[in-house]
């Protein structure tokens, strides 16, 4: 089952105005889907850096779902620290007995501001496990790379396995998985193969619907992918943020996104493709007053925080 929140605004939406000034939003609120539409459809028009930036320039690196779990334990470096996971990854409403399960690499990891508002709304305690360069995808097809030990990640394999069997134990009703599907996945310059991503994650889910075989399982599609770094584009750019923004059709990788919603539908999962949240024609890295990535392919908990709301619907009516 696809979930596409929004289809783009029509290219005149974008065209039409010179310039406004950036709406301003507090991200510690979570958005309607007309709100979201309405600021991108704005957003290709900010020349200028907000003045009121959430969060601001130099706090936007650190503004991110990883580094808000890492902080509180919740980073596995070593299998000898997999035993404290559970109880140092997990948000939400800690005392419910149902549990949504959230796993992958940082592109999961950086959902989690807004999954933890989720769980605290609907009262359901939310389990976060994430390894940074080990996405869903079964390391058995795709080989993950290490850029800090230039190498395949060798704790990728073990990872899984463990991140199966708690799974299992946890018998969560809901299971979120997201990761990168960008290049360099096999090492630095490469580019995947659609069909080996669709096998790898087919591998994946089926293990995880055999882990969990009455978890409504829900994979999240990927966030734009710019090349670059944001907070350094931002920064060299507040007189005219648009030199860091990007067509759409250049920053969502089709082939990719494709081979993700084919594994999904090949094992009865639901999909749901976020990029409607993120982009109208352009894919910006303004939105409002709101910074969008704090790196990267990697949303802010900012603006992930104000999302959980879209997100929330979204997760309601796909595992109905």
């Amino acid at each position: 089952m696809t979930i596409s929140e929004a289809a783009a605004p029509p290219p005149h939406v974008v065209a039409q105005t010179p310039h406004i000034e950036a709406r301003t939003v507090s991200g510690s609120q979570s958005a309607t889907l007309k709100t979201v539409q309405s600021l991108l459809a704005a957003a290709p028009t900010i020349k200028t850096l907000p003045t009121n930036l959430q969060p601001s320039l130099r706090d936007l690196e650190n503004d991110n779902g990883q580094y808000w779990a890492s902080t509180r334990g919740c980073y596995p470096v070593t299998p000898d620290k997999y035993a404290t996971i559970t109880s140092a990854c997990t948000f939400g409403d800690k005392a419910s007995r149902d549990v949504i399960v959230l796993s992958g690499d940082s592109h999961a990891a950086m959902w989690i501001n807004a999954i933890d508002r989720i769980g605290k709304q609907t009262h359901k305690k939310v389990v976060l496990f994430w390894l940074g360069n080990c996405g869903v995808a079964a390391q058995s097809v795709v080989r993950y790379w290490s850029f800090s030990a230039r190498t395949v990640n060798q704790a990728c394999a073990p990872w899984q396995d463990f991140v199966l069997g708690r799974v299992k134990a946890l018998r969560p009703e809901t299971l979120i998985l997201s990761s990168s599907i960008s290049s360099n996945v096999e090492g630095p310059g490469t580019t995947l193969n659609p069909r080996q991503w669709t096998r790898g994650m087919s591998v994946a889910l089926t293990s995880f619907k055999q882990a969990a075989p009455r978890a409504s399982i829900v994979v999240l599609g990927s966030t734009p992918d710019f090349g670059l770094s944001v907070p350094q584009c931002l920064a060299f750019h507040q007189t005219d943020v648009q030199t860091c923004s990007a067509p759409r059709k250049d920053a969502y990788l089709v082939a990719l996104n494709d081979a993700n919603f084919l594994a999904t539908k090949q094992i009865g999962a639901s999909y749901i493709d976020v990029m409607p949240w993120f982009c109208s024609t352009v894919c910006t890295d303004v939105v409002g007053n709101m910074a969008v990535y704090s790196g990267g392919g990697h949303i802010s908990a900012t603006y992930a925080t104000f999302l959980s709301g879209v997100l929330g619907s979204a997760l309601a009516r796909s595992t109905k």
